[in-house]
C-alpha cells in the first residue's frame, strides 16, 4: 500500500471535483477562511465544510487533497479522501464523508479500515463521518444560521472597540451589547461568522454566550502555515 500526494509546492485538489449520481451535485461554498471556493462532491459535504468554516479550531480545509492507492480484493485501487482538515494544534485530520447506511456496508468498512492504515502510518488523523455526525446537531445549525453574516461590514473602528472590550476577559454577548458603543447583536454575529470573535457552538447561541478574540496556537509554525496556505490556494 502507499500513497501518493502532489508535493510541497503544489496546491488545489488532486482531481476534478465530479457528480455521484446516488449523491447528488456537486455544489461551492465561497469560503473566506480559505479564501477562495471550495468544491465539494454533495449536500452533505457541503453542510460539514460550513461547520469547518466556523470552527475556530480548524485553520483551513482543502477538498480530495490527496489520492491514496490501496491494495483490495487483489487490485490496486486509488482512493481520493473527501477533505483534509488543517488545525491549530498542529495536525492535519483526513476525512471521508458518507451515508450512515452506505457506511455501514461491509466493504465500504474495509476499505475506509486500509485507507486508515495508511494515512495514519503516515501521521495523518483519519476519521469517517457520516449525515448523523453532520446534521442535526447544534453546530451544524449555528453555523447555517451564521452564513448569512459574512456578508456584513463591521468597520475597523468598530472591530477595534469589540477587540478591546474583550483585552481583558471574555465576555457574554448581553455584555457586549452594554459595553461597545454602537454594536448590535447582528454585527457581533458577524463578527463570529468572519473569526473576529469566538463563541462554543456546539452550545446555542445566546445572549449568555460567551465571546472571546480567536487566538492561533503559538506552536504552529511560520513554515507549517506556508505549507498550508499553498496546499489550499
Amino acid at each position: 500500500m502507499k500513497m501518493t500526494t502532489k508535493d510541497g509546492q503544489s496546491s488545489g485538489r488532486v482531481r476534478k471535483v465530479v457528480k455521484r449520481s446516488n449523491i447528488g451535485h456537486p455544489v461551492k461554498l465561497a469560503s473566506q477562511k480559505c479564501g477562495r471556493s471550495v468544491h465539494l462532491e454533495s449536500p452533505l459535504e457541503y453542510d460539514l465544510a460550513i461547520q469547518l468554516e466556523f470552527d475556530p479550531s480548524v485553520i483551513l480545509f482543502q477538498e480530495q487533497p490527496l489520492a491514496v492507492k490501496i491494495q483490495y480484493d487483489g487490485k490496486l485501487r486509488t482512493v481520493y479522501p473527501d477533505l483534509a482538515v488543517y488545525k491549530d494544534d498542529g495536525s492535519t485530520l483526513i476525512i471521508e464523508v458518507k451515508d450512515a447506511k452506505k457506511a455501514s456496508q461491509q466493504e465500504v468498512i474495509e476499505k475506509f479500515e486500509l485507507e486508515r492504515q495508511v494515512l495514519v502510518s503516515l501521521g495523518y488523523d483519519f476519521v469517517v463521518m457520516t449525515d448523523k455526525e453532520i446534521r442535526g446537531t447544534i453546530q451544524h445549525k449555528n453555523s447555517q444560521k451564521l452564513l448569512p453574516y459574512r456578508r456584513l461590514v463591521v468597520g475597523s473602528i468598530l472591530r477595534e472597540k469589540i477587540l478591546a472590550a474583550l483585552a481583558w476577559r471574555p465576555m457574554s454577548l448581553g455584555e457586549m451589547l452594554q459595553e461597545v458603543p454602537g454594536v448590535t447583536l447582528d454585527l457581533l454575529k458577524a463578527c463570529i461568522a468572519q473569526s473576529i470573535i469566538t463563541t462554543d457552538l456546539t452550545q446555542i447561541v445566546t445572549l449568555q454566550s460567551i465571546v472571546q478574540p480567536l487566538r492561533r496556537n503559538s506552536k504552529l509554525s511560520e513554515n507549517q502555515m506556508k505549507i498550508w496556505e499553498r496546499r489550499c490556494l
